[in-house]
C-alpha cells in the first residue's frame, strides 16, 4: 500500500489521518517534502488524464475522426445542458503536461471559432435585479471584478491589485451561488466576522441585488418554485423543510436556478438563432461549453461567421444588460480560446 511504503517504508511523517489510516490524498503529498510525493502527484494527474480523457475518446472515435457526444437536455436541474459518451463539458483547461482540448481540432482547411458569453451569470444577476450600479458596470464595459472592488473598498480602479480583484471575484460568484460567511471565509482564508462584513457592504452597495435575492427566496417559500426569465420552472419540495440542511441548501438552489437557468435559456435561444444565421455557409456549431460555443468554419468565411456569431449570441434575447461575446479563433480548441 502507498501509505505503508511513505510512511513506513521511506519513513516519512504523515501530516492527516482518515478513517483507514494515513492519508495519501493530493492536498497531503504536496505537504511531504520528497521527491517521490511530486513523482505520485504526476502519475495520478496523467493516469486521470488517460482514463478520462484519451482513451474514451479513442473509443468514440469514428471513421471520420470525428467524436459524437450526446447533449442531454433534462438532466441538469438548473437547465444547462450536459454531455456524455464522452462527455466533451468538463475538459481541463490547465494541465502540467498537456493540454488535452489541443486534441479538439479542425478539419483540413478549416478553423475553430470559439465565442464565450463574458460574465452571462453576473450580467443576468444585474438584468433580472435592475441593480443601477451593476447595470452601469456593464453598459460601460467595465470590469466587473474591479469595479466591485471600487464599490466595496471605496477605491480607485487603478488602486485595484491582482489579490483584491480575486477577493472581489469570490465574492462575486459566491453571491450568485448563495455563499454564506463561514463558506466566503474559508474560501478566503478570513475570518467569518470579515466574510460577513464583506457581504454585508455588498449588499449594502448593490441593494437592489438584495432585494432581487430576499424577493426568489420568498417566491420559493411561498410557491414551492422559482422561474427562470422565460418562465421555465425549478420546483423545490424542501425549502421549508424543518431539516435545516435541506432548507439550506435548496434556498442557495433557488436563487442559482433563477440565475444560471436564465443564462442556460440565453445560450439555447442563441443557438438556434445562430444556427438558422449560418444556413447556407459552410459553419457548423461543433459543440456548446455551457456559456460557450465552437463552431467550425471554412478558412475563407472567418472573418464574416466571426460577425454572424457575435450578432447572433449578442442579440439573442432583448435584455436590460448587455450580452459581450469573446471570439477566439484557431486551428484546435485550445488555440481558438486562448
Amino acid at each position: 500500500e502507498l501509505a505503508y511504503a511513505l510512511y513506513e517504508k521511506l519513513g516519512l511523517k504523515p501530516t492527516k489521518k482518515n478513517k483507514t489510516g494515513f492519508s495519501t490524498d493530493s492536498e497531503t503529498l504536496q505537504q511531504i517534502d520528497h521527491p517521490v510525493s511530486k513523482l505520485i502527484i504526476d502519475y495520478r494527474t496523467l493516469t486521470k488524464l488517460l482514463s478520462t480523457y484519451i482513451e474514451p475518446f479513442l473509443n468514440s472515435v469514428d471513421r471520420l475522426n470525428r467524436i459524437h457526444t450526446t447533449f442531454n437536455q433534462t438532466l441538469t436541474l438548473t437547465g444547462r445542458l450536459s454531455s456524455s459518451n464522452p462527455n466533451l463539458q468538463n475538459l481541463p483547461i490547465d494541465n502540467p503536461f498537456f493540454n488535452i482540448r489541443e486534441a479538439i481540432v479542425s478539419k483540413e482547411g478549416y478553423s475553430l471559432i470559439c465565442a464565450d458569453y463574458s460574465q452571462i451569470e453576473l450580467r443576468v444577476l444585474a438584468g433580472l435585479s435592475k441593480d443601477p450600479i451593476l447595470i452601469d458596470i456593464f453598459k460601460k464595459d467595465l470590469d466587473i471584478h474591479t469595479q466591485t472592488a471600487v464599490e466595496l473598498f471605496n477605491i480607485l480602479p487603478e488602486t485595484v491589485d491582482a489579490h483584491t480583484r480575486r477577493v472581489t471575484k469570490t465574492i462575486n460568484f459566491g453571491i450568485i451561488y448563495g455563499m454564506g460567511a463561514q463558506s466566503l471565509a474559508k474560501t478566503l482564508s478570513i475570518t467569518p466576522q470579515k466574510a460577513s462584513q464583506y457581504i454585508q457592504r455588498y449588499f449594502e452597495r448593490f441593494s437592489k441585488a438584495k432585494e432581487f435575492i430576499d424577493q426568489t427566496l420568498k417566491e420559493a417559500k411561498d410557491l414551492g418554485y422559482t422561474q427562470t426569465y422565460f418562465n421555465r420552472r425549478r420546483y423545490f419540495e424542501n425549502i421549508n423543510s424543518s431539516n435545516k440542511k435541506l432548507s439550506e441548501f435548496e434556498k442557495r438552489a433557488a436563487v442559482n436556478a433563477k440565475i444560471q437557468g436564465t443564462a442556460a435559456d440565453i445560450i439555447k435561444i442563441s443557438m438556434v438563432k445562430l444556427d438558422k444565421a449560418l444556413s447556407g455557409l459552410d459553419a457548423n456549431i461543433v459543440l456548446q461549453i455551457h456559456d460557450e460555443l465552437l463552431i467550425e468554419c471554412k478558412d475563407d468565411l472567418i472573418e464574416q461567421v466571426k460577425l454572424i456569431v457575435k450578432d447572433s449570441m449578442e442579440k439573442a434575447v432583448n435584455f436590460d444588460v448587455p450580452l459581450k461575446v469573446n471570439i477566439g479563433v484557431g486551428k484546435n480548441w485550445h488555440e481558438a480560446k486562448a
